[in-house]
């Protein structure tokens, strides 16, 4: 059975040992254009966060996304409060590869988001986009995932093989058909 939980706010209320958990945590518009920090950063910071077994079955296990801009034809990419709101997000909580569930795409959002120097160039081949960023400060991004993910690793205990499976998981993820990042 698979139980979602849609906060992390009580952490301690996620029985150890669980199986198949998700967790949704979603950032209201009202929230993301205040520039209020997120309720989950109270269990979650690096003071608060929980240790081995605990930590360990909480990898994989988030979808992050925004609420609120439905109505806005723009992806949130696009949207500067949305990109400004990860960015900063990302300065103070650097966890996204340990939590985020890489069977979603929202980590490839995030990491657009994050992205400075990330521009969409019309494809007049296929009436969409492609993204283009420098491939240089894509694998510093990706290596500083990898390097904190690695980090909440060893606080959870997780042996070398399956700290070495998450940073595999992580490399494939944005590798796609032989191309880096693809969404």
């Amino acid at each position: 059975m698979n139980k979602t939980y849609k906060s992390l706010n009580n952490i301690e209320s996620i029985p150890h040992g669980s199986q198949d958990i998700h967790i949704n945590i979603f950032f209201p518009r009202q929230q993301i254009e205040c520039g209020n920090t997120p309720d989950f950063l109270k269990s979650l910071s690096r003071q608060n966060m929980p240790s081995g077994p605990a930590l360990a079955q909480l990898a994989g296990t988030v979808t992050f996304g925004v609420i609120g801009y439905g109505d806005d034809p723009r992806l949130d990419y696009e949207i500067p409060e949305i990109r400004s709101f990860y960015t900063n997000l990302d300065a103070i909580w650097p966890y996204w590869g340990f939590f985020c569930d890489l069977e979603k795409p929202n980590l490839k959002v995030i990491t657009f988001c994050i992205l400075q120097n990330m521009q969409a160039i019309e494809n007049p081949m296929t009436d969409g986009v492609t993204l283009t960023c420098p491939v240089e400060e894509i694998e510093r991004h990706i290596n500083r995932l990898i390097h904190h993910t690695n980090e909440l690793c060893e606080r959870a205990g997780m042996n070398r093989w399956q700290t070495n499976a998450r940073e595999n998981a992580l490399k494939n993820y944005f590798i796609s058909a032989g191309r880096l990042i693809d969404l």
